[in-house]
């Protein structure tokens, strides 16, 4: 395998990979909404939930800023 295609394949799966990420974390903040609108939680446990989740993610939000 040329050194090109060992690059796309790599470039490739870092995308899948940070795709599913994003994909991940869509469906997580999804529930949360979902949970909040069904009344299941609070306005304030929601608020919670989210603030983990993006404690959860920060590494992934400062990797894809600074690509």
């Amino acid at each position: 395998m040329s050194a090109t295609a060992q690059l796309k394949k790599g470039q490739e799966t870092r995308a899948m990979r940070t795709s599913q990420r994003l994909n991940a974390l869509r469906l997580d903040a999804e529930k949360i909404r979902r949970s909040h609108v069904n009344g299941e939680i609070s306005a304030d446990e929601a608020a919670k939930q989210l603030s983990a989740l993006k404690i959860k993610y920060v590494g992934f939000f400062e990797r894809i800023l600074d690509l």
